[in-house]
């Protein structure tokens, strides 16, 4: 005779407990081993997508593809990049992620995400939003459709902050810059000759 034992975990008397799979009390509705291992494995694989979403140095998102990106979805380092919290972007009367992106960047971002998913692929996009505090943060994006069949049915992406690294180009090119105007400058500047061996000066 061979002897099976169980963990338990269901409801009876306060307890928990699991059941066989093919046994009465599994047949009743009772939940079995596999469902629970199953909802455990669950559980454990959203707790590491959590752990994971909250140390992202950006924000991951979920939004509709309407002209406010309707927030479906945001993680916690959505403060660090706005200012909001992620419930003042997120539900009824929230505010849009669009009304925080700059007013100059607003259609060029729709565009190029409308061109990019309209072909299926992923789009990346550089552009400015204006924080919670007013400040002017540059942001760089990377997102893709969402399909069900042939439908549309969200965007999903992330977003992180480059400002710092903008400031740097931005005076990385202005040096730049500076120094070509400065090196044409001599370049054009008095002749300066030589005849006979002889340095000449300018004329």
């Amino acid at each position: 005779m061979r002897w099976l034992r169980l963990s338990a975990k269901g409801h009876m008397d306060g307890e928990e407990r699991v059941y066989a799979p093919g046994t009465p009390q599994a047949r009743e509705g009772q939940p079995t081993i596999q469902q629970s291992e199953a909802e455990q494995s669950h559980r454990e694989n959203e707790r590491r997508l959590a752990t994971l979403l909250s140390n992202l140095p950006g924000m991951a998102y979920r939004c509709k593809n309407d002209r406010d990106w309707t927030m479906e979805f945001v993680s916690d380092g959505c403060e660090a990049l706005t200012g909001y919290k992620a419930a003042d972007l997120v539900g009824i009367g929230a505010r849009t992620y669009n009304s925080l992106i700059h007013p100059d960047d607003r259609d060029r971002i729709w565009n190029e995400v409308q061109e990019s998913v309209s072909k299926r692929l992923p789009f990346r996009l550089t552009y400015r939003i204006v924080a919670a505090d007013g400040r002017e943060r540059s942001v760089w994006e990377q997102g893709v459709g969402v399909f069900s069949g042939t439908e549309l049915t969200a965007l999903e992406g992330f977003i992180t902050d480059i400002t710092e690294r903008k400031l740097a180009d931005d005076t990385l090119r202005e040096a730049e810059a500076n120094y070509r105007s400065i090196f044409e400058g001599a370049v054009e500047g008095p002749e300066v000759g030589c005849r006979d061996g002889k340095a000449s000066g300018p004329r």
